[in-house]
């Protein structure tokens, strides 16, 4: 039972990570001269709060989702 509680445990912080490496990534795309690799929660959703879009396709690339 510990094996598997081990496993699911490196599963969730393995995802966690790319979840992290793309909002990072998406970020860097959308913000000019990108952001710092040291980000938390906090200041993802302030730096999204923030960005003012140029037109719509930014727009649009912005709020679609990206394919994994």
């Amino acid at each position: 039972m510990l094996k598997v509680w081990s496993k699911r445990h490196k599963d969730l912080g393995r995802t966690r990570t790319q979840v992290v490496c793309r909002l990072h990534a998406a970020l860097c795309q959308l913000v000019p001269g990108g952001v710092s690799k040291a980000i938390t929660a906090g200041q993802d959703a302030q730096v999204l709060g923030s960005i003012t879009l140029p037109d719509t396709v930014a727009a649009v690339r912005a709020s679609s989702p990206r394919p994994s």
